[in-house]
């Protein structure tokens, strides 16, 4: 009895952790900014290493 419940516990403990994450992802994305900021940009002229 007592294993069953330690398992629906770490069960539900994981769920709780998922809905926690796609909680955060769903506001960060309504806040319509973005998570990171870059710092510096290169090669944006269109050129490659290539050309």
């Amino acid at each position: 009895m007592m294993a069953v419940f330690a398992f629906m516990t770490g069960v539900i403990c994981i769920l709780m952790g998922l809905l926690a994450e796609m909680i955060t992802r769903t506001f960060h994305e309504s806040q319509n900014k973005a998570i990171y900021m870059v710092r510096d940009t290169r090669n944006l002229d269109g050129k490659t290493s290539a050309d």
